[in-house]
C-alpha cells in the first residue's frame, strides 16, 4: 500500500522515525569493533546458540533482509529489504537510501554499485519460511545483533503465528485445513526441530482456545476474533494428534527415514560434525552400512556410497570445494539448509554450515 506523505499521521511518524533512527546511529559501532571475519564468527555463534535454546522449529528463510548501513556523519541503520517480493529486487538501491529510513542528520553511505541481487544470489523465497533475522553488511557478510538471548527466538514466534492466522485468512474457504496443515507440514520437515515446534503450537492452541486469534476492524477501531477461528484451532490441534513429530534415526542424526533417503545430505551432517572436532560423527567402513541402513537405505551399494560421499567431504585434499559444488547451485544450497537444521544441537558444525552456506549465497 502506498504512503500518504501529506497525512499528519505520516508526517509525524516519520518525524518520530527520524528521531529514533538518530538516537540509535550512536550505538551500534560499539557493537561492530573488530575484522569482518571477527565480527561474522561473533554473528554466527550468536544465531546458533539461538536456534539452539530459543527457536522452537521454525523454517526460516537464508535470504538476507536486515542491511546495517553506514552513515555520515557516523553510526549505522539497520533497514529491512523486501526479501520475498523478488519484482522487488532490482530496485532495492533506492529503496535502501530512502531517506524515511533515516534521521535527519544521516545521510546512508551506499555504493552505486550496490545491488541486492548480488546478496541473494539465485535464491527464491518460501511462501512459508519465516523472515531471516541476520544482520548483513552491504558487502553480504554477517555482523552480530544487540539483542539479549532470547529475543530473537520471540521475535519468531510472532511472526510464525501471525504467518499462520495470515495462511488460514488468505486461504479459499474449501482450502484452509489443507493450507494450515501444508504450512505445518513445512515447518515440522524444514524447521529442524519437531518436538520444540510441537510444544510451541500445544501452547498456541491453548492460547487460542482461551482468546481466539484477532484481526483489526478499522471500522470498529478495534480487535475482533477472526472469522471462523474455531476451524483454523481444531485444524492445529488435528495435526498435532496425527503428524509424526519424531525424524530423528536411531543414532539422532535428526534425518528422516523416507523412500528416497539422501546419503550426500548425511555425509555432510556427519562431516561438518567431523570437522569441528566431533569424531563420533566419523563414518568408516565399520559403520557405514549400518548408518546407512537407520537411514533407510537397504541396497548393498548404500554403505560404500555414503563412505565415498563423506570422504570427498573431509579427507581429500579440495573436500571444501567438493562440499560446495557437489550438485546443481540451488540443490547444494538445499542441501546446506538442511543440514543447518540438522545440526542445532552441534552449535560448531551449525556454524560452519551456516558459514558455507553463506558463501554459496554470495557465490555466482
Amino acid at each position: 500500500m502506498a504512503r500518504n506523505e501529506d497525512h499528519p499521521d505520516t508526517r509525524k511518524r516519520a518525524a518520530s522515525s527520524r528521531e529514533h533512527a538518530a538516537k540509535r546511529a550512536n550505538t551500534w559501532p560499539k557493537n561492530m569493533a573488530g575484522s569482518e571475519d571477527e565480527l561474522e564468527a561473533e554473528a554466527l555463534r550468536q544465531y546458533a546458540e539461538e536456534v539452539r535454546l530459543h527457536v522452537p522449529g521454525f523454517a526460516v528463510s537464508a535470504i538476507p533482509r536486515r542491511i546495517v548501513v553506514p552513515c555520515k556523519p557516523s553510526g549505522t541503520q539497520t533497514v529491512s529489504m523486501h526479501w520475498n517480493e523478488p519484482h522487488r529486487w532490482k530496485d532495492a538501491r533506492a529503496e535502501l537510501v530512502d531517506p524515511w529510513h533515516y534521521g535527519d542528520a544521516m545521510e546512508p553511505k551506499v555504493p552505486k554499485a550496490w545491488a541486492y541481487t548480488k546478496l541473494v544470489g539465485d535464491a527464491l523465497p518460501e511462501r512459508f519460511d519465516l523472515p531471516n533475522p541476520k544482520l548483513y553488511s552491504l558487502a553480504g557478510k554477517l555482523l552480530p545483533w544487540t539483542h539479549p538471548p532470547g529475543q530473537v527466538g520471540r521475535l519468531l514466534a510472532g511472526a510464525f503465528d501471525a504467518l499462520l492466522v495470515e495462511v488460514f485468512q488468505d486461504a479459499a474457504t474449501n482450502a484452509k485445513r489443507a493450507e494450515v496443515r501444508a504450512f505445518l507440514d513445512h515447518h515440522r520437515n524444514n524447521g529442524g526441530n519437531p518436538e520444540a515446534l510441537a510444544d510451541h503450537l500445544h501452547e498456541l492452541v491453548s492460547k487460542w482456545r482461551q482468546a481466539p486469534p484477532e484481526k483489526w476492524n478499522i471500522y470498529k477501531a478495534g480487535n475482533e476474533p477472526i472469522p471462523r477461528h474455531d476451524i483454523l484451532t481444531d485444524t492445529v490441534e488435528e495435526w498435532l494428534k496425527e503428524a509424526p513429530q519424531a525424524v530423528t534415526s536411531a543414532k539422532g542424526n535428526g534425518i528422516a527415514k523416507n523412500e528416497r533417503p539422501d546419503l550426500k545430505l548425511m555425509a555432510l551432517v556427519h562431516a561438518l560434525r567431523y570437522l569441528t572436532n566431533d569424531k563420533s560423527a566419523d563414518i568408516s567402513k565399520e559403520n557405514a552400512q549400518t548408518l546407512a541402513n537407520e537411514l533407510g537405505a537397504m541396497g548393498k551399494q548404500s554403505g560404500k556410497d555414503l563412505l565415498d560421499h563423506f570422504t570427498r567431504y573431509t579427507l581429500k585434499s579440495d573436500s571444501k570445494n567438493n562440499r560446495l559444488t557437489d550438485g546443481m547451485p540451488n540443490t547444494v544450497k538445499r542441501r546446506y539448509l538442511d543440514a543447518s537444521r540438522l545440526l542445532e544441537g552441534h552449535p560448531k558444525a551449525f556454524a560452519l554450515a551456516e558459514s558455507e552456506l553463506d558463501e554459496l549465497y554470495k557465490s555466482k
